[in-house]
């Protein structure tokens, strides 16, 4: 699971931030040293970590890139020809690159492929995820999800079967709650299955929805209650 995540990150993600625009696929080299630099304090603490791998990788994805790309702009046909052509191959590798062991971790995959798919997620990084501007939305929904968890899971804990509680977060406590007492799990343990349901259910909403679902509970949405996304 988190290899396949890993690979999203590497390849369809990055591809969609060059359609957005946010990453200059295009023009790397131009910021090749920061970037390097930002892996490098970022990554250099983990075990076995070999510095010089991983610029190599980088080294070979911003030529690789720059030699193909010749423009911001992703609806050039030439454009969408070479990103279709590096992902397809970013992916075929990637997936290849897994072996099945008898014994624990039972999965390996291989090193060379590790590295090249933390070069390319650092991009995301350096672009994305550090960006100051994103850096300050991401404070402000990490507080919306953390209220919006905590009012859920003590309307859940009061009463499960509740009107005022989502249809969707009902069922999904109740299913988790049958498929406890068919393992033969404890009624006891209350508290880990509203968690559990509160996280999916979190999982499901898109932003908006979270955002409104949070000023509902709070008594200060302003959204009718006739043909919303809420039940």
């Amino acid at each position: 699971m988190d290899w396949a995540d890993d690979i999203s990150y590497a390849t369809h993600d990055l591809e969609d931030y060059f359609r957005a625009g946010l990453i200059p696929l295009h023009g790397l080299s131009v910021d090749k040293d920061r970037i390097v630099k930002h892996g490098l304090r970022r990554l250099k603490g983990y075990e076995g970590f070999d510095e010089s791998r991983f610029q190599d990788e980088l080294d070979t994805i911003i030529d690789e890139f720059g030699g193909h790309l010749h423009s911001q702009f992703w609806e050039t046909r030439r454009n969408r020809v070479h990103m279709n052509k590096i992902t397809s191959g970013h992916l075929t590798r990637f997936v290849e690159a897994v072996r099945l062991l008898d014994e624990p971790p039972y999965v390996a995959v291989d090193q060379a492929s590790q590295y090249r798919v933390a070069a390319l997620k650092e991009l995301t990084w350096f672009y994305v995820i550090d960006r100051p501007p994103l850096a300050i939305q991401q404070e402000g929904q990490k507080r919306i999800i953390g209220s919006l968890f905590d009012r859920l899971i003590a309307c859940l804990e009061k009463s499960p079967s509740s009107p005022k509680i989502p249809i969707q977060l009902r069922v999904l406590y109740r299913d988790i709650t049958h498929d406890d007492a068919t393992r033969g799990v404890s009624d006891k343990n209350k508290e880990a299955r509203c968690a559990r349901a509160v996280t999916d259910y979190i999982c499901l909403l898109t932003e908006a929805q979270a955002v409104d679902l949070g000023k509902r509970l709070a008594g200060r949405s302003q959204s009718s209650m006739f043909g919303t996304w809420f039940n």
